[in-house]
């Protein structure tokens, strides 16, 4: 019995022993869960951040493209302008020349008839001359350009 006795005693030292040992394992584990959680989330913050950087540069890309575009719709909207501004200005220059030279038309044809009746009035003579000289230089002129390619 007394046997016995120091086999339970010894048993329940190494008991002891062993529970004490866990402890102290459970102890640095539990430190270590507090110590990973901490690092979990410094990290978790970490990526939030990051994240939110990365947003934000991704954001601020968006926006430079956005800008981008609307600047060269820009441009793109003025030379249009300038283009049917400067399609104006030569439609209006050719009105203008065009109006010049029926005006001029008109001066010249006016011109010829006063010449013609100051003929006519001077010397029928000198107006047949001036008739036939004048039908010549239609009939030159058109053969003229019957003969151009």
């Amino acid at each position: 019995m007394a046997e016995a006795a120091v086999q339970v005693g010894e048993e329940l030292c190494l008991e002891q022993e062993q529970t004490v040992h866990l402890e102290r394992v459970k102890k640095g584990l539990e430190a270590q869960v507090r110590d990973m959680s901490s690092r979990l989330d410094q990290a978790e913050q970490m990526a939030l951040k990051g994240g939110k950087k990365i947003i934000q540069k991704l954001e601020g890309k968006v926006k430079e493209l956005e800008l981008d575009s609307d600047h060269k719709w820009h441009i793109e909207t003025v030379k249009t302008l300038q283009n049917e501004r400067q399609l104006k200005e030569l439609l209006f220059e050719s009105e203008e020349e065009q109006k010049n030279q029926q005006r001029m038309q008109g001066l010249v044809e006016r011109l010829q008839n006063k010449m013609r009746r100051q003929y006519v009035t001077q010397s029928p003579f000198l107006f047949y001359l001036f008739i036939a000289r004048q039908n010549t230089k239609k009939k030159h002129h058109t053969v003229r350009r019957n003969k151009l390619p």
